[in-house]
């Protein structure tokens, strides 16, 4: 059903001025997201589509995420994070320069991103069924394990189109509550174990046929990863898969994850978007068989399938867990 009005309606049912109004909706036109006929504008094809609330393909809530107060208190100090090379809490200031105060704390970013990018982890949890769907039905049962899950698209989309999938998902727990909330969407939720925790302490037991991880990497150091990496690899099957699913650079000409870089930059002390031979060389480490590279249409995400080798590395690395 198309949207179609003049601007004095729009600022009467909003309501806001005219000359407001008016401005807004004229910006709106050379965005291209409305489209104008004398005094009257309507939405054009793409606004339809994606900014709609009644699409099935509506990304507006993603807006909460980008003016989330996490994200551009941190990105005000950029100059100071560029020069130290890493981030500094110390060194963010809320409101004024002269008020110093920390940041929300990173779990709760999380949950702000886990909740808002729906319309992305869907996408990958798609590619990933195309690809390992017809290896997963012949598996009876079917187990899967989500580290790092965020809102656990990805993982409930394999475990809704597999009969014979159980899931286990690992988050901080505000992160969990989101999942949970999908899952119940998804109607997956009788077939989902949630499990509060972080990435290298959380309990787990049992073996899994599918390990899926799913951005997390960009926050840990080299030898952090490989230790996760061989944690995992104890409760992966011989013969199962693992999954990762990160904003890999220098693929293509994307400037995406180099941006993605800077927000690493701003919020974590360590971690970046990665090249696909850094995820080569962890994996390689850690005991796994080199990836195949499943680039995802209409994500910023890549997802690398790899396997266990019959040879695994061993590490002796003494890390603290990821809080």
């Amino acid at each position: 059903k198309q949207w179609y009005q003049r601007r004095v309606r729009v600022a009467n049912s909003i309501p806001a001025s005219t000359r407001g109004t008016r401005i807004l909706l004229n910006a709106l036109v050379a965005l291209g997201l409305l489209a104008k006929e004398g005094e009257y504008f309507t939405l054009t094809q793409v606004a339809a589509t994606y900014l709609v609330q009644s699409s099935p393909n509506y990304v507006g809530d993603v807006r909460k995420w980008f003016c989330h107060d996490y994200f551009w208190t941190s990105m005000r100090n950029l100059p100071e994070f560029v020069k130290e090379g890493r981030f500094s809490s110390t060194s963010l200031a809320n409101g004024d320069s002269e008020n110093k105060s920390e940041p929300p704390p990173f779990h709760e970013m999380v949950e702000v991103y886990s909740r808002h990018t729906s319309y992305l982890t869907a996408r990958v949890g798609v590619k990933m069924v195309e690809i390992l769907g017809p290896w997963a039905t012949r598996r009876k049962p079917f187990h899967v394990l989500s580290m790092g899950c965020g809102n656990g698209i990805v993982a409930f989309t394999m475990v809704h189109k597999i009969k014979s999938a159980e899931l286990w998902v690992v988050d901080y727990p505000n992160v969990i509550q989101v999942a949970k909330e999908y899952a119940e969407q998804l109607n997956v939720t009788d077939k989902t174990t949630f499990i509060e925790g972080d990435l290298f302490t959380a309990p787990l037991t049992g073996l899994y046929d599918l390990i899926v991880l799913g951005r997390v990497f960009f926050q840990l150091s080299e030898e952090q990863a490989v230790f996760l990496l061989v944690r995992l690899s104890e409760f992966l099957t011989s013969n199962g898969r693992l999954v990762l699913h990160e904003t890999i650079s220098g693929i293509n000409q994307d400037p995406q994850p180099h941006l993605f870089s800077i927000q690493a930059l701003v919020w974590r002390e360590q971690g970046e978007a990665y090249s696909l031979s850094y995820y080569q060389k962890l994996l390689t480490r850690a005991g796994y068989a080199p990836p195949t590279v499943w680039p995802v249409e209409g994500s910023e995400d890549t997802l690398l399938i790899s396997s266990r080798n019959l040879i695994r590395a061993k590490t002796k690395s003494k890390l603290k867990p990821l809080m």
